[in-house]
């Protein structure tokens, strides 16, 4: 991975951090797993909670939101 895909990266998982109310550390460990780039989120105080991180299929076959969940994904780096 380049310095500008780390950079692009450290972005959008901020963005997603900030988002979701989830910690970037707890992102980045998702994100260690191979194909990670879907994520399942449940609306909890003090923080949200990620449920479930994985490929699209995974988690929209497996997961379903309601008014206290939704989906969410990291956009895709740039080639």
């Amino acid at each position: 991975m380049t310095e500008r895909h780390r950079s692009y990266a450290k972005k959008c998982i901020k963005g997603l951090a900030r988002d979701t109310g989830v910690d970037e550390i707890e992102i980045e460990k998702m994100l260690s797993r191979e194909n990670v780039t879907y994520f399942f989120v449940e609306k909890a105080q003090p923080k949200n909670k990620i449920v479930a991180a994985g490929t699209r299929e995974e988690i929209t076959s497996k997961y379903h939101p309601d008014g206290n969940s939704y989906y969410t994904h990291l956009p895709p780096l740039p080639l």
